[in-house]
This record gives C-alpha cells, sequence and structure tokens, in this order.
C-alpha cells in the first residue's frame, strides 16, 4: 500500500506513494511472489466502490491507522500478504551534506490478518553521494532505507510458506504494497504496465484522490 507519512516532515505530499512504488520496483525481481502497487483503480476496488459496497474514505489513506481497513481491501483483491508503513522520519543537514530517512513496515498475512514481521530501516546519504542536491540527497536515503526494507521482507514471507519441518529464521523488525503468489488480480482491458489502472471503457471516476498510477520511483 501507499505509504501514510508523519506531518511537518520535509517531504512532497504523496510522498509515500513514491516510496511504496520503489519498493515494489526493487520486489518484483524475486523468483517466489508478484508483487503489484494497491490503486482505488483496481478493477476489484472500482467495482466494490461503485456497487456502494466501500466508502471513499475504506479505500483511501492512511492505511496504518486501522488494521481492519487494509486487511478487508487486501482480501478483496485475493493478496497472500500486504505491506502496510509509514515514513516516519527525513533530515537533511546541507551543511554537511547529510540526509537520513527512517521508514517503518509490517508484513501481514492477507488471509488471517496475522502481523508476520516489523521492521524499520534507515538510509543515509552523504557527500560521498553522487547527489547535488536535496532532492537527489534524499532519492539516494530513500533508495537506501528501501532496499534495507526489501532485504528484511523477503525472508519473513518466504519464512511462511516454506514446508513444514524446515527450520527458518524469525524477523521482527516495519508500508504498503501487496504480495500474491498467484499473480496481481487484472484489471479490465488494461495493458501491462508497472501498476494496474482501470478499465478503458470504464468513464466512471474514482473517489477524490485515486491514483492515475504510480508515481516516478525516487532514484538510486
Amino acid at each position: 500500500f501507499p505509504f501514510d507519512q508523519e506531518s511537518g516532515l520535509d517531504v512532497p505530499d504523496g510522498y509515500g506513494g513514491e516510496v511504496a512504488s520503489h519498493l515494489r520496483t526493487v520486489l518484483v525481481g524475486n523468483p517466489k511472489y508478484s508483487v503489484f502497487l494497491y490503486s482505488q483503480r483496481l478493477s476489484p476496488i472500482r467495482r466494490a466502490w461503485q456497487d456502494n459496497s466501500v466508502e471513499s474514505a475504506d479505500i483511501a489513506p492512511p492505511f496504518t491507522e486501522d488494521r481492519a481497513k487494509p486487511l478487508k481491501l487486501a482480501q478483496m483483491l485475493a493478496a497472500d500478504f500486504y505491506l502496510v508503513g509509514m515514513v516516519d522520519d527525513y533530515k537533511f543537514d546541507p551543511a554537511n551534506k547529510v540526509a537520513m530517512m527512517t521508514l517503518s513496515a509490517g508484513l501481514i498475512d492477507g488471509k488471517t490478518g496475522k502481523l508476520l514481521g516489523n521492521f524499520v530501516v534507515a538510509g543515509r546519504a552523504d557527500a560521498t553521494s553522487a547527489a547535488t542536491d536535496a532532492e537527489e540527497y534524499r532519492a539516494v536515503a530513500a533508495g537506501k532505507a528501501i532496499e534495507a526494507l526489501r532485504d528484511q521482507v523477503l525472508p519473513s514471507a518466504e519464512a511462511e510458506t516454506e514446508p513444514a519441518g524446515e527450520t527458518t529464521s524469525e524477523t521482527t523488525e516495519t508500508t504498503e504494497t501487496t504480495t500474491s503468489e498467484a499473480g496481481p488480480p487484472e484489471a479490465d482491458s488494461t495493458p501491462p504496465g508497472p501498476a494496474p489502472t482501470a478499465p478503458e471503457s470504464d468513464t466512471t471516476p474514482p473517489p477524490d484522490g485515486a491514483s492515475e498510477g504510480p508515481p516516478p520511483a525516487p532514484g538510486q
């Protein structure tokens, strides 16, 4: 799911969506799971809204405040696992050319709502980075934090799906993208792309705040 973000941070509005989109990008290379980004325009979500099965607030951020909300959405999308998260902190020191970003996320079983892992990661950019301005420093710090999150999320998901009898290690360290072994839900008449969008033949506008698709991923 798009990450929520603490108020007052020196990041753009909706930046949590960029974080989730970048996380999806670094997760798609894994051989076991099909990873997709939650959007109000995914067909099952859109149909439920059009049928008045859900309210606009039920399908829009924030996703970390009410655990029941993302669980219901994940079940509508038949996701095996889903991830909800938060951009907890971001600081940039222009004098010393140091940027630091902290992310937290939770990996949750899409069928039971069981919390499988909590993760807290940080990324740092300094004068040795190739960054030249504040935006690039933020992108580098975010990229490092997201890669650290990927390295913790995948082992936690794999531990839940290993056959009984095998020894697994537990990870307790916290977004919300969704993962599924079966593959992403279909978006009617939508060509393949980085994130499913609404069917071209369906002209009903989505609720306010609906995403037109994932924003550009922050740079490494």
